[in-house]
């Protein structure tokens, strides 16, 4: 596989981060990942690695899993790679290679990041309970 290719894309909802810090034999223009809003927007949190890892089982909430945005951007940043958004519904994070950035710098006119509005958080009998990221 050659080293550059076109789009990195990684959602797993679990060990996201530590995949991508892991990838080294290829070298993405693009980026996306996606992030755990609940996490916050104020520091950089990412689960623990765990090979095993299950969304559905790490706990009742379905909320515990992935990585902070400010995570993914340290990251980012660690890798060579500039952040340049998000997706409005707050589930993916876009990025670019450090070399590629200054060709579309001037096309961003401002680079924003969303709160998730995705409601699938639940009780401790397994219901819907649609708490959202503030709760």
């Amino acid at each position: 596989m050659p080293v550059d290719i076109g789009l990195l894309s990684i959602d797993i909802d679990g060990n996201d981060y530590w995949i991508w810090k892991a990838i080294e034999c290829i070298k993405p223009i693009n980026g996306a990942a996606e992030f755990n809003a609940v996490f916050g927007d104020n520091y950089p949190l990412t689960i623990p690695y765990d090979p095993l890892f299950d969304r559905n089982k790490s706990h009742y909430s379905n909320l515990y899993f992935g990585a902070s945005l400010p995570a993914l951007i340290s990251l980012g940043v660690e890798k060579e790679y500039t952040f340049i958004g998000t997706t409005s519904s707050g589930v993916n994070s876009f990025f670019i290679r450090n070399d590629y950035a200054p060709n579309i710098s001037s096309c961003i006119k401002s680079i924003t990041s969303y709160p998730s509005v995705h409601r699938e958080s639940r009780d401790r009998q397994g219901n819907l309970s649609y708490l959202d990221g503030y709760d």
